[in-house]
């Protein structure tokens, strides 16, 4: 299993598709991405990479099913990567914390 693989292979794809679509894809980019995806796939389908396949925010929840037990009526406070981009990162004295 590998955390997040399935999202950066289809982030590679997006990225492809945009290129592609905004006529920024050169021969030498094309031919990249191309066995980029490709080398992808073939890894996916000939290595147990994609067993048990997890995105991050699901092995995040599996870890606090592990250290806090049942989660029926907790609520939680989510900060990724994509949530500080536009504004600004609220000021904390300390972690968020489970409730």
């Amino acid at each position: 299993m590998l955390i997040g693989e399935a999202e950066i292979l289809g982030q590679v794809k997006d990225a492809y598709v945009q290129a592609q679509r905004s006529h920024t894809l050169g021969k030498s980019l094309h031919t990249l991405f191309r066995q980029a995806i490709n080398a992808g796939k073939e890894a996916r389908s000939r290595t147990a990479i994609a067993g048990d396949s997890t995105s991050i925010a699901t092995a995040a929840v599996d870890a606090a099913k592990l250290h806090l037990g049942n989660l029926a009526g907790r609520r939680s406070w989510w900060w990724g990567p994509q949530d500080g981009r536009h504004r600004g990162a609220p000021s904390r004295s300390r972690p968020p914390r489970w409730r």
